[in-house]
């Protein structure tokens, strides 16, 4: 069985809460040692004294130990987040969520606490380093197993594009066209054609001047040149024309 989302959540949450707890409690023995600070110099002599450094030493040595409970979660933390780095399914589900709200949590406690405590002195303490190093460790693990994991797009295979149909009947215009024109072209050098001139010769509608040699064109059996009605012949012999 693998460690859990919440487990993880829930040992951050506790990291959290020990470390706001802990910052509390500083600044509560701030307070008590302005406090016996304060009545010395009024009256060294106060018997009121005496309880307030009773309390004194009582709430630093609860924030003694609640730093060391902050430390053992830490540690918790940080092994449970090595066994998620052991199991990638784990880590994906988990880790993300668990680094984004370790720093959240505990930033947004402290702020609380500063708020409250304006007059006592902060203690400077941020987050735990080691749960921020461990949530760092658990993102890279889980950013280097989602790499692994990723299944490269196959590509789409190129639709096979239709063969050219390059019979022409004979007696259509293209077929009457590219005899016209095997009287004018040659395959060495581009000929510029008067297309009206050409469709007269040819017995072709000029409107279908532009079509037929269009076919001509797209099955070889002329070739067009850079220059516009400027085609000569392919150095191969062109198909034939079929009958109708």
């Amino acid at each position: 069985m693998t460690i859990s989302s919440s487990t993880i959540a829930a040992i951050q949450k506790l990291g959290a809460q020990a470390f706001a707890a802990k910052e509390k409690l500083v600044a509560s023995t701030n307070d008590y040692a302005e406090k016996v600070t304060a009545a010395m110099k009024k009256n060294p002599h106060d018997p009121a004294i005496a309880g307030l450094q009773a309390a004194w030493q009582a709430v630093a040595q609860i924030s003694k130990s609640l730093e060391s409970i902050e430390d053992e979660l830490a540690k918790a933390y940080a092994a449970a987040s090595r066994l998620v780095k052991s199991d990638p399914l784990a880590a994906i589900k988990v880790g993300a969520q668990v680094v984004k709200d370790v720093a959240h949590d505990a930033v947004a406690k402290v702020k609380g606490t500063r708020t409250a405590t304006k007059e006592t002195k902060p203690s400077g303490k941020k987050v735990p380093k080691a749960m921020v190093k461990t949530a760092d460790a658990v993102t890279a693990a889980v950013t280097v197993e989602q790499a692994k994991k990723k299944v490269v797009a196959k590509k789409p295979r190129a639709k096979a594009a239709k063969p050219v149909n390059t019979a022409i009947k004979v007696g259509s215009n293209p077929d009457k066209l590219f005899k016209h024109l095997e009287t004018i072209l040659n395959v060495n050098d581009f000929v510029e054609v008067n297309q009206s001139e050409v469709a007269k010769a040819a017995g072709i509608p000029t409107g279908s001047m532009t079509a037929a040699f269009k076919k001509l064109t797209d099955t070889g059996r002329i070739v067009a040149g850079e220059k516009a009605n400027a085609f000569k012949l392919p150095a191969s012999a062109p198909q034939p024309s079929v009958e109708s």
